[in-house]
C-alpha cells in the first residue's frame, strides 16, 4: 500500500477465467507479482463450456505445476476413451471413426510431453484457482470487477467494486484485459472489432441424461452429419452429464424432455426468445441464462448450416411481437444464401 493510500501492484490480471488464471500462474513462474480480479466469486459447472485441453495446453500446465492435479480432477478419465465417431445418429449407423482425437493417448508418446484431456472447463478453472491460491505474491480476489482504467505515463489507475458493492483503486504498471469481448478493458482502451461476425450461431447446452447409449461404442464425441440438422453430443462425466451442440444431435426432434430420464441443466441465451428458449452460449453478460428443469420444454433457436450444407430457417419460440420481427428479418436477411445453395446443389424450394 502507497502512502498516498491507494494499493500498488506490478501487473493486474482484470479477469479470472481461463485466459487471466493461466496468464497469472506464468507470471508467479516467472516471480512477478500480481493480483487478479474476478467478479465470479464461484465458477458454474451449469453453463455450456469448453471441454476440450489440448497438449499444448497441458503443456503449460505441466510447466506450473498443476497437470497431475487436473487430470485427476477430471471427471472423465483418459483411458476411458480416445475416439471421435461421426455418425447418422446415435441410434444409426457409424460414419467413421478417429481413433487418438485431440491428442488422447493412456500411453507413452514421445511427440509431446503431456497428453490432451478431456476435461470440462469449470474444472480446469478451480484448479488454476487453488494453484494460484497457494502461489506466494499473487492475490485472487473473487467477486471484484473492474469499473473503469486511467492510464498516465507511469502506469494505469483501475477503479474497482468488490463483493459488498464498496469502490477502491490499485495502481499498476501493466493491466492484463482478460474479461473478454464484453469487457471494461478492451471498452477503455478503444479496442474493436473489425468487419462483421458470422451470422451462423451454435447452440449448446448441458443436460443429464443416466440412460442415454448408443451402439457405436465409447467416444468423447458423436459428430451426427446425416441428420438434418448436423451437430455433436460428447459426455462431461461418467454420472449421466453431458453437452451438445445445436440441440437435435441425435435423438428425434422436438422437447429433450422425451428422451427418458433427460433432464435440462442450464442452456444460455443468445437470441430474444420467451421462456422455452435453450441452447445458445450466451456472449452477453447482462442476460441471465434461464435453468430448465425436468419437464421443461426446449425449443430449437436459430438454426444454423454446416459447412456445405443449406442455411435453414430461424426457430425462434417468442411471446413478444417484436421479437417475431426480428425473426422475420433475421431469415430474410438469410434468404439470398439459402437460394444461392439451392441454385448450386439444383434444388429448387426451401430445404
Amino acid at each position: 500500500m502507497a502512502a498516498s493510500g491507494v494499493e500498488r501492484t506490478t501487473v493486474l490480471v482484470v479477469g479470472g477465467g481461463p485466459a487471466g488464471l493461466a496468464a497469472a500462474a506464468e507470471l508467479s513462474l516467472h516471480g512477478v507479482g500480481c493480483v487478479v480480479i474476478e467478479p465470479r466469486a464461484e465458477v458454474s459447472h451449469r453453463r455450456p463450456r469448453a471441454k476440450t485441453t489440448s497438449i499444448r495446453t497441458m503443456e503449460h500446465l505441466r510447466r506450473w505445476g498443476v497437470a497431475d492435479a487436473l487430470r485427476r480432477a477430471a471427471p472423465l478419465p483418459v483411458a476411458w476413451s480416445q475416439r471421435v465417431t461421426f455418425c447418422e445418429s446415435l441410434a444409426g449407423a457409424r460414419i467413421t471413426d478417429f481413433d487418438g482425437a485431440f491428442g488422447l493417448t493412456a500411453d507413452r508418446d514421445d511427440r509431446f510431453a503431456e497428453a490432451g484431456q478431456q476435461v470440462p472447463q469449470p474444472v480446469v478453472e478451480e484448479v488454476l484457482r487453488e494453484h494460484l491460491r497457494g502461489r506466494p505474491g499473487t492475490e485472487l480476489r473473487l467477486g471484484h470487477a473492474a469499473t473503469s482504467l486511467t492510464q498516465d505515463s507511469g502506469g494505469v489507475t483501475v477503479a474497482v467494486r468488490d463483493a459488498a458493492g464498496a469502490g477502491y483503486p490499485i495502481r499498476a504498471r501493466y493491466v492484463l484485459g482478460c474479461d473478454g469481448a464484453g469487457g471494461v478493458v478492451r471498452e477503455q482502451t478503444g479496442a474493436c472489432y473489425l468487419g462483421r461476425s458470422d451470422p451462423r450461431p451454435n447452440f449448446n447446452l448441458v443436460f443429464r441424461a443416466p440412460g442415454l447409449d448408443t451402439h457405436l461404442g465409447p467416444a468423447v464425441q458423436y459428430w451426427v452429419v446425416g441428420a438434418a440438422i448436423v451437430g455433436l453430443i460428447g459426455r462431461l462425466d461418467l454420472s449421466g452429464y453431458r453437452t451438445a451442440r445445436r440441440c437435435t444431435t441425435g435423438w428425434a426432434p422436438g422437447s429433450p424432455s422425451s428422451v427418458p430420464g433427460l433432464t435440462v441443466i442450464r442452456a444460455p441465451p443468445r437470441w430474444p426468445g420467451g421462456r422455452a428458449a435453450a441452447g445458445y452460449r450466451s456472449r452477453s453478460p447482462k442476460r441471465r441464462p434461464p435453468t430448465l428443469g425436468r419437464g421443461s420444454s426446449c425449443s430449437s433457436g436459430p438454426t444454423s448450416t454446416s459447412r456445405g450444407g443449406p442455411p435453414t430457417r430461424p426457430t425462434w419460440t417468442s411471446r413478444r411481437p417484436r421479437d417475431s420481427a426480428r425473426c422475420v428479418r433475421a431469415y430474410n436477411r438469410n434468404e439470398p444464401r439459402r437460394r444461392s445453395w439451392a441454385a448450386r446443389n439444383g434444388r429448387t424450394g426451401p430445404p
